[in-house]
């Protein structure tokens, strides 16, 4: 990802590029609380755990809210305000029962061991993941310029760029383009080389405000209605565990870019 030019004005349609890291979110996160002093495995283990309680709890506590407001529903006894409200009960809790559906994406049972993929596996896989959480898929380009197979944690890195490619498309709208591009390289390694991905993610949407940069990465923080807010705080925590560093360039009016720097894993050639 290029460095913003310090010498270049500031578009007029936008203000001036912010970066944000998901290494500096990961050690914020694991600042307070039951992260303080886990390491990145730690912290991992730790979001994994919240996540199954969060899908547990959240459908132990839904299905008896549910089921009390379609009693009062089916019963005439009560006035008309009394049902629009239990109406209104049923769709929140429906809204919920969907973001718990969403969220048990998130639900890995490890970290796994590394296995064989490839990067044209990954982005059709991730694709398919998103047409049907989404609604006006914009058009989405494809450019792959890494040869063959790899090693890595597939799971792990198949939800964290699905987290990235799905905010692209809901940030674009139907009318737009979302690029994934994955480029290859080497890197020196103890007894060899190692191959090195760079997968950049890329919408036209309107972009990160300034003040937000640092907070995309906070858990349950959003800008939109019906959103969650921790799909990147979950890519934040597994990147260390999968060797990846990820960065976001963003220009209000311009779009975003994400960018994922990983290598393979399982020895050097």
């Amino acid at each position: 990802m290029n460095q913003p030019d310090p010498n270049r004005t500031p578009d007029p349609e936008g203000s001036a590029p912010v970066r944000s890291s998901a290494s500096s979110a990961l050690r914020a996160l694991a600042a307070p609380g039951a992260f303080a002093g886990a390491d990145s495995a730690g912290v991992f283990h730790h979001l994994v755990e919240l996540f199954e309680q969060v899908v547990r709890e959240g459908k132990n506590h839904l299905g008896p809210i549910k089921g009390y407001a379609s009693l009062i529903q089916d019963d005439n006894e009560y006035g008309s305000n009394a049902r629009r409200w239990a109406d209104k009960i049923v769709r929140s809790v429906e809204d919920m029962e969907r973001y718990l559906a969403r969220l048990a994406i998130l639900r890995v049972e490890g970290a796994g061991h590394p296995s064989v993929t490839s990067w044209a596996e990954m982005f059709a896989a991730v694709i398919d993941w998103c047409r049907p959480l989404v609604r006006g898929v914009p058009r989405i380009e494809v450019h792959n310029e890494a040869t063959g197979q790899f090693v890595q944690r597939h799971g792990l890195l198949k939800r964290s760029l699905f987290q990235i490619v799905r905010n692209a498309i809901e940030a674009s709208g139907a009318r737009k383009t979302v690029a994934l591009r994955v480029d290859e390289g080497r890197v020196a390694a103890p007894g060899g080389s190692l191959r090195e991905f760079t997968v950049t993610v890329h919408d036209d949407g309107h972009g990160i405000e300034p003040a937000h940069a640092e907070l995309v990465w906070a858990p349950f923080f959003s800008t939109r209605q019906q959103h969650m807010g921790l799909g990147l705080p979950y890519v934040a925590v597994v990147a260390p565990a999968i060797g990846m560093d990820v960065d976001i360039e963003s220009q209000t009016g311009k779009g975003t870019t994400v960018s994922l720097i990983l290598r393979e894993q399982g020895g050097q050639t």
